[in-house]
Protein backbone atom coordinates (compact mmCIF):
# COMPACT_ATOMS: atom_id res chain seq x y z
CA UNK A 1 0.00 0.00 0.00
CA UNK A 2 2.84 2.36 0.85
CA UNK A 3 4.45 1.68 -2.54
CA UNK A 4 1.18 2.45 -4.35
CA UNK A 5 0.71 5.71 -2.42
CA UNK A 6 4.30 6.70 -3.14
CA UNK A 7 3.89 5.97 -6.85
CA UNK A 8 0.62 7.93 -6.95
CA UNK A 9 2.32 10.90 -5.27
CA UNK A 10 5.18 10.74 -7.78
CA UNK A 11 2.72 10.61 -10.69
CA UNK A 12 0.86 13.61 -9.29
CA UNK A 13 4.12 15.55 -8.97
CA UNK A 14 5.11 14.62 -12.54
CA UNK A 15 1.73 15.81 -13.83
CA UNK A 16 2.18 19.12 -12.01
CA UNK A 17 5.62 19.59 -13.57
CA UNK A 18 4.21 18.69 -16.98
CA UNK A 19 1.41 21.24 -16.59
CA UNK A 20 3.92 23.91 -15.55
CA UNK A 21 6.10 23.12 -18.57
CA UNK A 22 3.10 23.43 -20.88
CA UNK A 23 2.39 26.88 -19.48
CA UNK A 24 5.88 27.98 -20.55
CA UNK A 25 5.31 26.85 -24.16
CA UNK A 26 4.07 29.82 -26.22
CA UNK A 27 0.84 29.32 -28.17
CA UNK A 28 2.00 30.62 -31.53
CA UNK A 29 -1.47 30.27 -33.06
CA UNK A 30 -2.69 32.87 -30.57
CA UNK A 31 0.11 35.29 -31.42
CA UNK A 32 0.44 37.71 -34.31
CA UNK A 33 3.59 38.63 -36.17
CA UNK A 34 4.57 42.27 -35.95
CA UNK A 35 5.64 43.36 -39.42
CA UNK A 36 5.58 47.07 -38.65
CA UNK A 37 4.42 49.12 -41.64
CA UNK A 38 4.59 46.19 -44.07
CA UNK A 39 1.25 45.36 -45.73
CA UNK A 40 1.61 41.59 -45.51
CA UNK A 41 -1.23 40.47 -47.79
CA UNK A 42 -0.13 42.74 -50.62
CA UNK A 43 3.49 41.65 -50.29
CA UNK A 44 2.63 37.94 -50.30
CA UNK A 45 0.40 38.39 -53.34
CA UNK A 46 3.23 40.09 -55.22
CA UNK A 47 5.56 37.23 -54.37
CA UNK A 48 3.11 34.43 -55.19
CA UNK A 49 2.07 35.93 -58.53
CA UNK A 50 5.73 36.57 -59.46
CA UNK A 51 4.91 40.22 -60.04
CA UNK A 52 6.71 41.70 -63.03
CA UNK A 53 8.34 44.26 -60.74
CA UNK A 54 11.17 42.01 -59.56
CA UNK A 55 12.72 45.04 -57.85
CA UNK A 56 9.59 45.33 -55.72
CA UNK A 57 9.80 41.68 -54.74
CA UNK A 58 13.47 42.02 -53.87
CA UNK A 59 12.58 45.03 -51.72
CA UNK A 60 10.00 42.91 -49.87
CA UNK A 61 12.52 40.13 -49.30
CA UNK A 62 15.17 42.56 -48.06
CA UNK A 63 12.73 44.13 -45.59
CA UNK A 64 11.71 40.71 -44.29
CA UNK A 65 15.32 39.55 -43.94
CA UNK A 66 16.26 42.75 -42.12
CA UNK A 67 13.44 42.18 -39.62
CA UNK A 68 14.44 38.54 -39.09
CA UNK A 69 18.10 39.48 -38.59
CA UNK A 70 17.23 42.18 -36.05
CA UNK A 71 18.70 41.30 -32.66
CA UNK A 72 15.39 42.31 -31.04
CA UNK A 73 13.41 39.75 -33.05
CA UNK A 74 12.37 37.05 -30.57
CA UNK A 75 12.33 33.36 -31.45
CA UNK A 76 8.52 33.39 -31.53
CA UNK A 77 8.33 36.41 -33.84
CA UNK A 78 11.05 34.91 -36.05
CA UNK A 79 9.07 31.69 -36.46
CA UNK A 80 5.79 33.51 -37.09
CA UNK A 81 7.28 35.84 -39.69
CA UNK A 82 9.21 33.28 -41.67
CA UNK A 83 6.32 30.79 -41.63
CA UNK A 84 4.06 33.48 -43.03
CA UNK A 85 6.38 34.07 -45.99
CA UNK A 86 8.07 30.68 -46.38
CA UNK A 87 5.98 29.36 -49.25
CA UNK A 88 6.14 32.70 -51.07
CA UNK A 89 9.94 32.76 -50.71
CA UNK A 90 10.29 29.23 -52.07
CA UNK A 91 8.04 30.13 -55.00
CA UNK A 92 10.54 32.76 -56.16
CA UNK A 93 12.89 30.00 -57.33
CA UNK A 94 10.42 29.20 -60.12
CA UNK A 95 10.89 32.65 -61.66
CA UNK A 96 12.66 32.45 -65.02
CA UNK A 97 14.39 35.79 -64.44
CA UNK A 98 17.97 35.49 -63.23
CA UNK A 99 18.05 38.76 -61.28
CA UNK A 100 15.52 37.54 -58.71
CA UNK A 101 17.45 34.28 -58.24
CA UNK A 102 20.66 36.24 -57.69
CA UNK A 103 18.88 38.45 -55.16
CA UNK A 104 17.49 35.36 -53.41
CA UNK A 105 20.97 33.93 -53.09
CA UNK A 106 22.16 37.09 -51.35
CA UNK A 107 19.10 37.42 -49.07
CA UNK A 108 18.94 33.79 -47.92
CA UNK A 109 22.71 33.62 -47.43
CA UNK A 110 22.53 36.68 -45.18
CA UNK A 111 19.70 35.15 -43.17
CA UNK A 112 21.40 31.76 -42.78
CA UNK A 113 24.67 33.36 -41.72
CA UNK A 114 23.06 35.77 -39.25
CA UNK A 115 20.58 33.40 -37.60
CA UNK A 116 21.77 29.80 -38.17
CA UNK A 117 20.27 28.37 -34.95
CA UNK A 118 16.82 29.74 -35.82
CA UNK A 119 17.02 29.17 -39.55
CA UNK A 120 18.07 25.49 -39.52
CA UNK A 121 14.50 24.22 -39.17
CA UNK A 122 13.46 26.14 -42.31
CA UNK A 123 16.61 25.43 -44.33
CA UNK A 124 15.37 22.10 -45.80
CA UNK A 125 12.37 23.80 -47.44
CA UNK A 126 14.55 26.52 -48.92
CA UNK A 127 17.09 23.95 -50.14
CA UNK A 128 14.40 21.87 -51.84
CA UNK A 129 12.98 25.00 -53.50
CA UNK A 130 16.48 26.00 -54.53
CA UNK A 131 16.91 22.64 -56.31
CA UNK A 132 14.45 23.82 -58.97
CA UNK A 133 17.28 25.85 -60.47
CA UNK A 134 19.80 23.00 -60.71
CA UNK A 135 18.59 21.48 -64.02
CA UNK A 136 18.19 24.88 -65.72
CA UNK A 137 20.53 25.32 -68.69
CA UNK A 138 20.88 29.09 -68.33
CA UNK A 139 23.94 29.76 -66.18
CA UNK A 140 22.63 33.03 -64.75
CA UNK A 141 19.68 31.10 -63.28
CA UNK A 142 21.43 27.89 -62.34
CA UNK A 143 24.66 29.14 -60.73
CA UNK A 144 23.12 31.34 -57.98
CA UNK A 145 20.91 28.43 -56.93
CA UNK A 146 23.84 26.02 -56.80
CA UNK A 147 25.95 28.57 -54.93
CA UNK A 148 23.16 29.09 -52.38
CA UNK A 149 22.77 25.34 -51.89
CA UNK A 150 26.48 24.93 -51.21
CA UNK A 151 26.45 27.89 -48.82
CA UNK A 152 23.52 26.44 -46.87
CA UNK A 153 25.25 23.09 -46.50
CA UNK A 154 28.57 24.60 -45.39
CA UNK A 155 26.95 27.10 -43.03
CA UNK A 156 24.20 24.98 -41.50
CA UNK A 157 25.87 21.58 -41.16
CA UNK A 158 27.08 22.15 -37.59
CA UNK A 159 23.56 23.19 -36.55
CA UNK A 160 21.87 20.23 -38.24
CA UNK A 161 21.76 18.18 -35.03
CA UNK A 162 18.44 16.55 -35.99
CA UNK A 163 19.64 15.84 -39.55
CA UNK A 164 16.74 17.70 -41.18
CA UNK A 165 19.05 19.14 -43.83
CA UNK A 166 20.77 15.83 -44.41
CA UNK A 167 17.41 14.16 -45.06
CA UNK A 168 16.61 16.79 -47.67
CA UNK A 169 19.87 16.05 -49.44
CA UNK A 170 19.11 12.32 -49.43
CA UNK A 171 15.64 13.09 -50.84
CA UNK A 172 17.35 15.01 -53.63
CA UNK A 173 19.38 11.91 -54.46
CA UNK A 174 16.08 10.25 -55.45
CA UNK A 175 15.23 12.99 -57.95
CA UNK A 176 14.56 12.08 -61.58
CA UNK A 177 16.75 15.03 -62.58
CA UNK A 178 20.39 14.02 -63.00
CA UNK A 179 21.56 17.57 -62.25
CA UNK A 180 19.85 17.52 -58.84
CA UNK A 181 21.28 14.11 -57.98
CA UNK A 182 24.75 15.28 -59.00
CA UNK A 183 24.60 18.38 -56.79
CA UNK A 184 23.23 16.42 -53.85
CA UNK A 185 26.09 13.95 -54.21
CA UNK A 186 28.47 16.89 -53.90
CA UNK A 187 26.58 18.11 -50.82
CA UNK A 188 26.93 14.71 -49.16
CA UNK A 189 30.65 14.90 -49.86
CA UNK A 190 30.76 18.32 -48.19
CA UNK A 191 28.84 17.00 -45.18
CA UNK A 192 30.98 13.92 -44.56
CA UNK A 193 34.34 15.49 -45.40
CA UNK A 194 34.81 17.05 -41.92
CA UNK A 195 34.32 13.65 -40.27
CA UNK A 196 37.75 12.33 -39.26
CA UNK A 197 38.72 8.96 -40.69
CA UNK A 198 39.04 6.17 -38.22
CA UNK A 199 42.35 4.41 -38.57
CA UNK A 200 42.26 0.67 -38.18
CA UNK A 201 44.05 -0.29 -35.02
CA UNK A 202 46.72 -2.90 -35.26
CA UNK A 203 45.37 -5.89 -33.35
CA UNK A 204 48.77 -7.50 -33.09
CA UNK A 205 51.18 -6.50 -30.37
CA UNK A 206 54.85 -6.15 -30.94
CA UNK A 207 56.85 -8.75 -29.07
Amino acid sequence: KYAKKKKKAEDTEDNKESDEAKKDIPKLYEMEADFGDVVVDVCIEMLLTLHESWEGRVSILNELINQLCDANCSDDQYALKICKFLHAIGHQFTDPRSLIIQALEECISKLAKSTPEKFIIFAPYILKSCMNTFPVRIEALRDPGIKLGQFLIKTMIEYDTKYVLLRSVFDGMNSKQAAIRCECADYIDLMIRPIPLLEKEDSTEEE
